[in-house]
């Protein structure tokens, strides 16, 4: 994760998910296409954060193979 989607990421949360407004009640006023809009849009939010736990994990694990390999070989 580099700074710059850290930060885009921080502000789509702040102008969107935090608004108050921007529920799937309120959505449901609009349209229904909101609502999917709405759906994806916490959901991408949630895989953006179990990303940055689970990246760097990843990252290692495949160092380790990568070591397997090379010791097994």
């Amino acid at each position: 994760m580099d700074k710059t989607e850290n930060k885009r990421w921080a502000k789509f949360k702040s102008v969107y998910l935090s608004n108050p407004e921007y529920n799937e009640a309120k959505m449901l006023t609009v349209s229904s296409a909101s609502v999917a809009i709405l759906t994806w849009a916490i959901a991408s939010e949630k895989f953006y954060q179990v990303k940055k736990i689970i990246g760097p994990k990843q990252k290692k694990l495949e160092e380790a193979e990568t070591l397997l390999k090379s010791v097994e070989g």
